[in-house]
């Protein structure tokens, strides 16, 4: 069984920093995450804008998991507020962690 979950709301545009427009919006965590040498640990990310980017990990090999999910649908999302609470709650259902971290 997976150890740690980590659980990452999101709605954010791929490339949402003024300051680094190639900075994908994923790269900053995901390299935090390649560095671990525990590897006992997945990453669930609540993506509102996941038809945008459904195959972002699809080609990586990755020492850990990541569940790359969709937010939708989500009456918060739908009505054009942010919904996060909502998509922490999708995270928790997806997750396999004995301990979560959002």
């Amino acid at each position: 069984m997976t150890k740690i979950s980590f659980i990452t709301p999101t709605a954010r545009l791929d490339y949402p920093y003024a300051n680094r427009p190639d900075l994908h919006l994923f790269e900053p965590t995901l390299e935090c995450f390649k560095k671990q040498t525990m590897t006992d640990f997945e990453w669930v990310i609540s993506d509102a804008l996941y038809e945008q980017r459904k195959d972002y990990f699809a080609d990586m090999k990755l020492p850990f998991k990541v569940k790359h999910i969709p937010a939708m649908p989500n009456m918060w999302l739908e009505n054009g507020l942010t919904g996060i609470a909502a998509q922490w709650n999708k995270g928790i259902i997806y997750a396999d962690g004995e301990l979560l971290f959002f």
